[in-house]
């Protein structure tokens, strides 16, 4: 019966000494179980063959029952390099000796690298997880510790993530070296190991500059707004320590500085070293240094897979150095991939025998917590020993314990001691530490100068970070001239040796600086290969380059890939990116908790942009619940880092108290630091406050400051606010001019909202010559941005035809556009153009139901036009009822014609009762607003004295009052009463201009009346045929009193020969319409004509 595997996860493996290859019978040999590795391009656990040849020496091959297991193979269906196996945890493999297979012969099929994927240097963060299982064989060890603190540590841990540990944001073992930013560099810089950089503090506009990876795009309401730019910041070399950041501020201030003696580096001397370490004694010398060779490529190409082989058979053999570099190789997966547990194992063997180099890295081990539990103690404990042994590396990782305070108290100046020592024993990293620590001013007086010095003897000596640092400062100009070219020089230099960093920091000089010249396709070469040792930052960058098609063919499926495998390896900014991603449905299916899930895992890690996203999600509840309160905890995380958007989001919850009590002042206060800081959007909305006396008094003066600010940095609404400020003459003169030109800017910046105010302008002629076809063109460029407005409009003008030809069929298809995104206004002039016949056929039903749309809307027009429909039964049967429930509302809005018409109703007692003191009260409110119908009513109402006593002289004042708008009813009136002398003094010249006026505009009264002056001579000189002309006028309107008297004029040959045929004919139209005078003159008249007969 098969033994129990200790974990799911191992490959079990029982030796077979059949030579049978056919049989399935296997002997009773317990298995034996190995570790598998994870393969990142596949997803899936393999077995390395030679870790198998390690448990079972002189294995010929596997089977698994009958059927022969074969070694992976690539896309192109070569084998893959080292030779593995898929691991299949539910089964035992069967494992032969006896049975040669021809095609898995070693010797033949070894090559140099392994594929990128399998050979990652040490991620940036986030967790690099393997899993662990004990071997019965050899290959696994306890682990010894140094003497009297290291606790035993066994596989009952687990496995863990691989994290570096994070202080006041992700650092991810790295330094940032502003003047405001303290961290402490890596315990030894190798070119091979992986680089790592520092957190992103900027603003989303920050420029291409000196960037050591690529910032993910930000999210920001207004829009979650994610740009691709490239990230500038500053880093120090290959760091993995970091020292702690104070909670609650802004920047970490650090002690004074105590009085420190500058560094000057002494002679080196050599330490004395343990016979084992200076001489391997013949200890497989040979093998140690035929790796040594491979390994750093020394006369012959560098070959990790074979530098690792030579290693292993000089480390079987007991071998301390080799042990050490073997367990290197595990640690910073060169040629195989990372693996702790089998680094730890090989450390320890050379630690026991007094190696200082891998009794130091144990210390990096225990600082970390890569493969055991963290414990700086122990890590302490390591690195003293390491010293014992004349490390000097052991030196440099004290001091930079007693750098980062960890499990010491925090001490500069014994930092500069162990420094020292280090350096003074040839330690470059030591040495590069006191140059990081001049730098930043840590225990010495800061000196850029010196700090280049120091690095410049690091780095001219070999020492990759430091190399990276100098050119970082050639790049910045801080403590030398700034030369970027010399710069790149020295980040090609740091490449050269492997150094990820200086591969990457290669490529972003290629890819944006102006001191070389950009060549897309050397960043793509550097990027790709400081990817490839495992930097997760450069995946990062090219990804942006794919997705940009900077260099390459966009392809967001293959930036989506390279931002994963960041993201995967902890990249923060990787995990914005994948966020972004699924936000926008870019290279996967929109998923919008997807996106959470990233940005929570980045903000976790105190990215900064994250933590702003995940308070944009909360904002809006997109993907998570609503939930302004967690939205403001996150935007305080990435406010407190000083992100700036993150202060004006804040500034707006305040702003609009959602989630928290509305507050002008906090706003305030928040948008200041923003705008302080360059912010645009954050300048715009403190502008705003000031013109608007939000929070503050008005200060237009303030206002136009910081809009100002904001405008200059091309921010489109403050531009536009800066327009409507001279539009309106707020704390500058009025200056259309002035208006225009701002309008424009913003416009050009594609503010939609300018669009429709220039094309305005230009309607208008405002600040520039009126133009419709202009206007038109502008209309439309917010119309076909979905501007309802602008649609509104366009529909106006085809109405009209202005700027274009008359369309009502256009006019209605551009008020429909605008309609269904819910304009009243186009709605009302829908239900016109159906009430009209206007472009559509005339329906009165398709009339209502879209006056009634508007009218719902509460507009008071179509409110009125609803009241109108009912009173006159128009698509509706008829009801005054609801007519008055109509114009009631919009009466109530102030509009004058629903006021006038309740009054009527009111008058006239329709669908109320007969109410002459309502109707008084509603026709004075439209009488006071200037409308002249509503002024006749009232002074007729003065005139006949309804509901008030008859008072003709406030009638005269009131049809005066509408007598000098036109009104020909209150011309003819006010007329009337000149000339009866009622409510004013008699005065008939008076009363013929009056009546003249009226006259002129059709009026059949005042025509008759004009008549009767010049018939009677009244006022005028007597003339008849002046008052013939005007009575027919009249007459010809069905003026009764006018066709009686032209039936006088005929009959008694005034102006005309007497013909009283003609009389009686003018007599009798008169008659018919009911004047009994003129029924009285057509009888006498054809009783005459009658009598003549017999005569």
């Amino acid at each position: 019966m098969a033994a129990p595997r200790p974990q799911p996860v191992s490959q079990g493996f029982r030796p077979v000494y059949n030579t049978d290859t056919s049989t399935t019978s296997t002997s009773l040999s317990e298995p034996v179980y190995i570790e598998p590795h994870f393969d990142s391009q596949t997803g899936g656990y393999i077995v390395l063959w030679d870790e198998i040849l390690e448990a079972f020496k002189n294995a010929s091959h596997i089977r698994n029952g009958s059927t022969l297991v074969p070694f992976l193979r690539d896309g192109n269906f070569q084998l893959q390099k080292p030779l593995r196996i898929r691991a299949c945890p539910d089964i035992i493999f069967n494992v032969f000796f006896d049975t040669p297979v021809n095609d898995l012969s070693l010797d033949s099929l070894r090559i140099a690298n392994l594929p990128a994927s399998l050979t990652p240097n040490r991620p940036a963060a986030g967790p690099q997880v393997y899993p662990q299982a004990e071997s019965p064989t050899s290959s696994r060890l306890s682990y010894p510790l140094p003497p009297s603190s290291a606790p035993n540590t066994t596989e009952s841990q687990g496995r863990r993530d691989v994290r570096s540990p994070q202080y006041g944001g992700e650092i991810f073992g790295g330094i940032e070296l502003s003047p405001t930013t303290i961290t402490a560099t890596a315990l030894r810089s190798t070119a091979s190991a992986p680089q790592y950089r520092s957190d992103p503090f900027s603003d989303s506009n920050a420029t291409l500059s000196t960037a050591s990876y690529v910032r993910a795009p930000q999210f920001v309401n207004e829009n979650l707004s994610l740009g691709n730019d490239f990230y500038n910041h500053t880093q120090i070399p290959n760091t993995t320590w970091k020292p702690p950041q104070p909670q609650n501020e802004e920047f970490y201030k650090p002690p004074p500085p105590p009085p420190q003696q500058s560094y000057q580096p002494k002679q080196q001397q050599e330490l004395p070293r343990p016979e084992s370490e200076t001489k391997p004694q013949g200890i497989a010398l040979s093998e140690y240094n035929q790796g040594l060779a491979y390994l750093k490529g020394d006369g012959i190409p560098q070959d990790y897979y074979k530098a690792m082989e030579m290693f292993r058979k000089a480390a079987k053999q007991g071998n301390p150095k080799a042990q050490c570099e073997l367990a290197l190789l595990y640690y910073k997966g060169d040629g195989v991939p990372k693996d702790f547990s089998k680094a730890l194992k090989w450390f320890l063997r050379a630690a026991t025998q007094e190696d200082g180099k891998a009794q130091s890295y144990l210390g990096d081990m225990y600082y970390e917590g890569d493969g055991v539990p963290q414990d700086y103690a122990i890590c302490m404990d390591w690195c003293l020993k390491a010293v014992s042994n004349g490390e000097p590396y052991g030196m440099n990782n004290i001091g930079v314990l007693y750098l980062t305070g960890k499990g010491v108290d925090l001490d500069y100046s014994e930092a500069m001691k162990w420094f020292v020592k280090a350096a003074d024993h040839g330690d470059l990293t030591g040495l590069a530490h006191i140059a990081h620590m001049y730098e930043l001013g840590l225990g010495v007086e800061k000196d850029l100068a010196k700090a280049m010095e120091t690095y410049l003897k690091a780095a001219s000596q070999g020492h990759d970070n430091s190399q990276c640092a100098v050119g970082r400062l050639y790049q910045t100009g801080e403590g030398v001239p700034k030369d970027e070219s010399k710069a790149l020089e020295w980040f090609l230099r740091a490449a050269a040796q492997g150094s990820a960093d200086g591969m990457n920091r290669a490529g972003l000089m290629y890819l944006q600086f102006t001191g070389v010249q950009q060549d897309n396709s050397k960043a793509l070469e550097w990027f790709y290969k400081a990817s490839n040792k495992g930097l997760a930052v450069a995946s990062f960058n090219l990804g942006h380059m794919y997705e940009s098609g900077k260099g390459v063919p966009k392809d967001i499926q293959k930036a989506m890939d390279l931002y994963l495998k960041a993201a995967n390896n902890g990249d923060t900014s990787a995990q914005v990116a994948v966020g972004r991603m699924h936000y926008y449905g870019e290279g996967v299916p929109e998923n919008f908790s997807k996106a959470v899930e990233w940005f929570l895992k980045a903000a976790k890690e105190g990215n900064v942009r994250a933590q702003a996203n995940m308070g944009n999600m909360y904002r809006d509840g997109t993907g998570v619940a609503k939930d302004p309160s967690a939205a403001m905890e996150w935007y305080i995380k990435a406010a407190n880092q000083g992100d700036v958007l993150a202060q004006t989001n804040i500034g707006a919850l305040y702003f609009d108290g959602t989630g928290v009590p509305q507050n002008y002042s906090k706003a305030m206060e928040w948008y200041f630091k923003a705008a302080g800081k360059g912010n645009a959007r954050a300048q715009y909305l403190l502008g705003s406050m000031y013109n608007e006396g939000q929070g503050t008094p008005k200060d237009y003066s303030k206002a136009m400051e910081w809009l100002l600010k904001a405008a200059e940095q091309d921010y489109a609404m403050a531009q536009s606010s800066i327009s409507l400020m001279y539009k309106n003459g707020n704390g500058v003169p009025v200056d259309y001019v002035k208006a225009a030109e701002w309008c424009r800017k913003a416009a050009e910046n594609k503010d939609i909202g300018s669009y429709v105010t220039l094309g305005f302008m230009y309607y208008k002629g405002e600040g520039v010559p009126q133009d419709y076809p202009k206007a038109m063109e502008w209309f439309l460029k917010a119309a076909n941005e979905g501007e309802s407005d602008a649609q509104h409009v366009i529909g106006h003008m085809y109405f009209h035809g202005e700027g274009v030809a008359e369309d009502h069929y256009k006019a209605m298809e551009w008020f429909m556009k605008s309609a269904s995104q819910g304009v009243a206004l186009s709605q009302r002039n829908i239900g016109f153009m159906y009430d009209d016949g206007n472009g559509v056929p005339q329906d009165y039903s398709r009339a209502m139901e879209w006056y009634l749309k508007a009218a719902n809307q509460g507009d008071a027009e179509a409110q009125n036009s609803v009241a109108v429909m009912y009173a006159e039964g128009k698509g509706v049967p008829v009801d005054d009822s609801k007519a008055i429930g109509w114009l009631f509302k919009a009466a109530a809005q102030g509009l004058v014609a629903a006021q006038y018409a309740l009054g009527c109703m009111y008058k006239h007692g329709r669908g109320v009762l007969v109410d002459y003191s309502k109707a008084m009260e509603w026709i004075l409110k439209a009488a006071n607003q200037g409308n002249a119908d509503a002024e006749f009513e009232i002074a007729t109402m003065y005139k006949n004295g309804e509901g008030v006593p008859r008072d003709f002289a406030k009638a005269a004042a009131w049809f005066h009052k509408a007598a000098k708008q036109g009104d020909p009813e209150a011309q003819y009136n006010f007329g009337l009463l000149y000339f009866t002398g009622q409510g004013i003094l008699q005065n008939y010249k008076q009363a013929l201009e009056w009546f003249l006026l009226a006259a002129n505009q059709g009026e059949p009264n005042a025509q008759n009346y004009v008549g009767y002056m010049y018939h009677n001579g009244i006022g005028v000189p007597q003339n008849f045929s002046v008052a013939m002309g005007w009575y027919m006028k009249a007459a010809d309107q069905g003026n009764a009193v006018a066709q009686n008297n032209l039936g006088s004029m005929f009959e008694h040959g005034q102006g005309v020969y007497m013909d009283r045929s003609r009389a009686l004919e003018w007599y009798s139209k008169a008659a018919n319409q009911g004047d009994p005078v003129a029924k009285t003159n057509a009888d006498r008249v054809s009783r005459r004509l009658f009598a003549n007969l017999f005569w």
